[in-house]
């Protein structure tokens, strides 16, 4: 919800997501399948607020949150909604770019939504009074710093950290990834933070699958236990509905 990566490899495709959040929050619970009305998804969820910043479903779909919309805004609760229940809304849906545009996000803070199906991707953004929509190209490699920990200079620097790493041709998996991460050495604006003790990087997800494939796996490691978990979702009907 913090840094995502989408990482495109021929007919494969790699999400990955860094969660820096305050040390003291309430730890979240591991991915699971969940059932819901429309769909089956895989989503970890938040026990303080009860959403996820991110997930995919039984229809191919790939969701995942930045907190904060084009720029950092002004903390003016209370709010009605948690973001995250966007998220795990738009996951139980069918046409989730559709329902997205039809909800009502007055009194809900700025966010971000990348939602990814199969040969298209569209970046969401709700700036706290008007919603965006941006299609964006699949075909390349791109990265996300959350507006509300990031300002416009870090933002610009983990993008020449992260071109710079794509120059090199690396092998793309989990622990060449990993590597990356903490190859920045900046605690502050790198990729695994820690400002003060107080606010950390607390997991890295990674979302992969063929495209046209049979399933979605993810792979969720929590940073501060060490722990690693691993769920894979079948895709029941790729034929979903695409509005745009």
């Amino acid at each position: 919800m913090c840094t995502v990566l989408y990482l495109p490899q021929g007919n494969k495709t790699m999400f990955v997501s860094l969660r820096d959040e305050q040390v003291n929050r309430p730890k979240a619970k591991n991915p699971v399948i969940h059932i819901g009305e429309n769909c089956k998804y895989i989503a970890p969820i938040d026990t303080l607020a009860g959403g996820s910043w991110l997930g995919c479903n039984s229809i191919g779909y790939t969701i995942i949150l930045l907190n904060g919309g084009f720029k950092k805004h002004v903390h003016t609760p209370p709010y009605t909604k948690s973001r995250g229940l966007i998220v795990t809304a738009l996951l139980d849906s069918i046409t989730p770019i559709v329902d997205w545009q039809l909800l009502d996000l007055n009194g809900i803070q700025p966010c971000t939504i990348i939602i990814h199906h199969n040969n298209y991707m569209f970046q969401l953004t709700w700036d706290g009074k008007s919603k965006h929509k941006k299609q964006l190209p699949i075909t390349t490699a791109s990265i996300w710093s959350s507006a509300t920990l990031y300002d416009s200079e870090a933002v610009a620097i983990r993008a020449l950290y992260f071109n710079r790493w794509l120059e090199t041709k690396p092998s793309i998996d989990e622990s060449s990834i990993m590597e990356f991460f903490c190859s920045v050495n900046d605690a502050t604006n790198g990729f695994i933070v820690n400002r003060h003790n107080t606010l950390k990087t607390i997991s890295a997800t990674f979302i992969a699958r063929d495209t046209y494939g049979e399933q979605i796996e993810m792979s969720y490691n929590d940073l501060q236990t060490n722990l690693h978990s691993a769920t894979a979702i079948a895709i029941e009907n790729t034929m979903s509905i695409c509005s745009f």
